[in-house]
């Protein structure tokens, strides 16, 4: 059966007839247009929920991402954590058993920052003295001097080099050394008054 222009016939006019070749006439079926315009919206709305599934489902993946970068992140932290927590016991561990100061504060760390002023050392006069630290750590290849700013400037590098002394530490053994050097050069007071300036009896 022929069928007229879908638009004209679903447009209201629905009294055409068609004529073939041979002058074969025809009614114009109406419904064709509608059951096109019916097709074709079907397909736009599957076209919008497919969309529409892409779309949660691209949601959905970057959710997916960021949470694992989130899981990354901590477990990253945690990590960090743990590792300055074990370096801490590790400290710890390490410095228990050395004598530590009187003084709220200063932590020396693995060290003993104290000083002595001995007389006929090895390769010296019975009656020549000499300053030289007192802990190994700290004296480790320094020789004994006669000038007790030498020795006592080893101490306080070897606080930052070797004893992982507290900033609080340093500054004390710093504070202690100008101090010092006001005083006699070569007795044993100034020895002792260095040691007691870090809380070392």
């Amino acid at each position: 059966m022929a069928r007229a222009n879908p638009a004209v016939v679903d447009g209201g006019f629905s009294n055409f007839t068609t004529q073939d070749v041979a002058g074969t006439k025809a009614a114009v079926v109406a419904g064709a247009g509608a059951g096109a315009g019916a097709a074709a919206g079907a397909g736009a709305a599957a076209g919008a929920a497919n969309d529409n599934a892409g779309n949660q489902d691209a949601a959905a993946q970057a959710n997916q991402c960021a949470g694992a970068a989130a899981q990354a992140d901590d477990a990253a932290d945690d990590a960090a954590d743990e590792a300055d927590d074990e370096a801490e016991d590790n400290n710890a561990g390490a410095n228990a058993g050395v004598q530590q100061s009187s003084i709220a504060g200063l932590d020396f760390g693995k060290c003993v920052p104290t000083i002595d002023f001995v007389l006929g050392r090895p390769g010296r006069d019975a009656d020549e003295g000499t300053f030289l630290p007192v802990d190994p750590l700290v004296a480790q290849g320094q020789q004994e001097a006669l000038n007790v700013n030498i020795i006592i400037n080893r101490v306080c590098d070897q606080l930052t080099n070797v004893c992982d002394a507290n900033q609080a530490a340093k500054d004390a053994c710093d504070q202690a050394q100008a101090d010092a050097a006001a005083l006699p050069a070569k007795d044993p007071a100034t020895g002792d008054f260095f040691n007691q300036a870090l809380g070392f009896a």
